[in-house]
């Protein structure tokens, strides 16, 4: 088992999961061995999970052609909100941005709800 986040205290309801998904990859925080599990999920995270519920957590996107306006190629979850863009396991809002550092919505996490069934 992995050391368990710093930020993620025993009692919580959710530690067991937390540490099991770190352990077995699919997580791996914010830096500084932080989880931060009261914070609000970006949708360029959103799209992280996503990709790594499709494929496992070792997946890594290949480099994205299809990137909005608002997503630089340089911005860290460029590649993973590029693949769920691809799949159309994300959307753009109406003005064809994807805002990614915006919270996410209920329909993006119904996308994730979805996967898992």
């Amino acid at each position: 088992m992995s050391t368990p986040f710093n930020d993620v205290d025993v009692s919580l309801n959710s530690f067991e999961a937390i540490q099991k998904l770190k352990d077995d990859g699919w997580i791996v925080g914010v830096g500084n061995n932080e989880y931060k599990p009261f914070d609000v999920v970006t949708r360029a995270e959103m799209a992280v999970f996503i990709m790594r519920a499709k494929y496992g957590p070792y997946y890594q996107p290949a480099i994205p052609s299809n990137l909005p306006s608002d997503v630089d190629p340089d911005y860290w979850g460029a590649k993973w909100i590029g693949a769920a863009l691809n799949e159309n396991l994300m959307d753009l809002y109406p003005d064809g941005k994807f805002y990614p550092r915006n919270p996410a919505s209920r329909a993006d996490m119904a996308v994730i709800v979805w996967l898992l069934k």
